[in-house]
């Protein structure tokens, strides 16, 4: 009989692992969301706190992600233990939509202010 204990440590239910994944999958969503809101809304053209807001926010979840599949076992909406493939295919696709989003809420944020201020 070995003196090794052969319990699993499951990762996924680390304090870690639980907050890195209500980050990435919730709250890091719901500051994205509000930050887009505030720039839609905000008069001061590009780089202002929203934006710094907002980019941080994308690289947080970008890097929450990350370490959620690296140390934390995170898993894929299916049910399967994640890779660095999803992680990439995710920070490609998050990166891609949030200069997407960034640039249409500052289009709208130029069209729609400076027209109501206007009349």
């Amino acid at each position: 009989m070995s003196g090794h204990n052969n319990h699993t440590i499951d990762k996924q239910g680390t304090a870690l692992g639980f907050l890195a994944r209500f980050w990435w999958m919730f709250f890091g969503n719901m500051f994205f969301a509000f930050s887009l809101i505030f720039i839609l809304r905000n008069k001061g053209g590009f780089f202002h706190p929203a934006d710094w807001v907002f980019w941080i926010v994308v690289a947080t979840l970008v890097s929450m992600r990350y370490i959620d599949i690296q140390f934390c076992d995170g898993q894929t909406a299916t049910g399967r233990r994640a890779s660095l493939t999803d992680w990439t295919r995710y920070s490609a696709l998050l990166v891609a939509g949030s200069v997407v989003l960034w640039g249409i809420a500052h289009g709208l944020n130029y069209l729609l202010v400076d027209r109501i201020a206007q009349a």
